[in-house]
């Protein structure tokens, strides 16, 4: 009876999973991330499309954006800009990824965090939604 009460509700399943999709709600495994934002282990969190691990290395602040660069293991750079406004953020940082305490011109990449692992995860779209620390 369990069987066929599963199978009745498997396409209302898929049809809620579409749904979700479309509208652009994606799905956390929560085994895989903590609430400090680290990756726990290499997991790869497939919801969400795919993951990168990288390495940080230099971030600008320019007035109206920051761009970060990461390096990934065959030595190409990976280059995103996102905005310094938050109701415009749309890709999550941890919060430390830039120096703290700076008094003249704009900080940089925080220098205890440059050469440290990271990974890029992606959402089904292949768009760059979270920086997630791996230690």
């Amino acid at each position: 009876m369990e069987d066929a009460r599963a199978k009745q509700l498997l396409p209302i399943a898929g049809a809620v999973a579409l749904l979700l999709a479309a509208i652009g709600v994606g799905v956390l495994a929560l085994s895989v991330t903590s609430g400090d934002g680290q990756v726990e282990g290499p997991n790869e969190i497939e919801e969400q499309g795919r993951s990168v691990a990288v390495t940080y290395r230099s971030a600008t602040v320019y007035a109206g954006s920051t761009d970060f660069y990461f390096e990934n293991d065959d030595g190409e750079i990976i280059e995103f800009r996102v905005s310094n406004l938050q109701d415009e953020q749309k890709i999550e940082l941890p919060d430390d990824m830039l120096e703290s305490g700076v008094l003249d011109g704009p900080p940089g990449a925080n220098p205890d965090l440059v050469g440290e692992d990271f990974m890029l995860l992606y959402d089904d779209r292949g768009e760059l939604i979270r920086v997630a620390f791996t230690r």
